[in-house]
């Protein structure tokens, strides 16, 4: 190695020592591996929200046969991610049919976490994480058998989502569009007590089932900035919650 400037790297190849002195981008390089084992990382572009654009991650074809010099993969940003912690409101999926007829009570906002980092220029690439308790009630009379019924529904949901988020920078907000693949499942549990009109006698009811499926998950929305490495966020879209709100955290400043 001859040189690491700031936007140039100078460098001879080890097999021709007295050849001329090669020269490539600092972008193009995410590793140097010197001779005695040292490696020296480069940070390729801004990762920050609001920072410079990123440059696209170069194909390998594109980058010099160099014997020194690390290419990229498409995880070569893992490291340089960010942490999405949000929670959700208004129920956007259910495995119990015909929701509509129960009474929605009270819960606990659906909590989704996530992991995303650069895959492209303006594309993060990640895993997102979804937990949500949905819960029911229903009360039915019926005369023919005089018949009194009250019952209580809870449904668990985890949701794991494989997805892709498009980005674009307008002055304090970032816009985007997150699209993807998930994987649902659903644990319902009812508890209920049949009476009987005109006498004190009470059953109890218990009951479960379980159930799993896949969906689309295609959400769109922005990000705003609180710190140097962090933010929060509002989107809608499919998932378990219609609509959400977090904070988003960078790995590196």
């Amino acid at each position: 190695m001859v040189e690491v400037g700031l936007y140039i790297v100078k460098y001879k190849r080890t097999d021709i020592p007295d050849g001329p002195v090669y020269e490539i981008l600092r972008d193009e390089i995410y590793a140097i591996s010197y001779r005695n084992q040292l490696s020296e990382y480069f940070i390729p572009g801004d990762y920050t929200i609001f920072g410079e654009p990123r440059p696209f991650l170069p194909h390998k074809e594109e980058i010099p046969d160099v014997p020194d010099v690390v290419p990229y993969t498409w995880y070569s940003g893992i490291r340089y991610g960010e942490i999405r912690i949000g929670l959700g409101g208004l129920r956007n999926y259910s495995l119990i049919s015909d929701t509509r007829s129960y009474r929605d009570e009270p819960g606990f906002p659906g909590l989704h976490l996530g992991y995303m980092f650069p895959f492209m220029q303006v594309v993060d690439i990640g895993i997102v994480l979804g937990l949500a308790n949905f819960n029911y009630s229903e009360r039915t009379y019926s005369e023919y058998d005089q018949l009194s019924t009250d019952r209580t529904i809870r449904e668990s949901l985890l949701a794991f989502s494989a997805a892709g988020k498009y980005s674009l920078d307008i002055d304090l907000l970032q816009p985007y569009v997150m699209a993807g693949m998930t994987y649902i499942n659903s644990n319902v549990r009812s508890e209920g007590t049949i009476s009987f009109l005109g006498h004190e006698q009470t059953v109890n009811v218990r009951g479960g089932s379980r159930g799993s499926g896949a969906g689309i998950l295609f959400r769109i929305g922005a990000e705003f900035a609180i710190r140097q490495n962090i933010s929060g966020y509002a989107d809608a879209g499919t998932g378990l919650s219609l609509v959400q709100a977090g904070i988003v955290i960078k790995t590196v400043n």
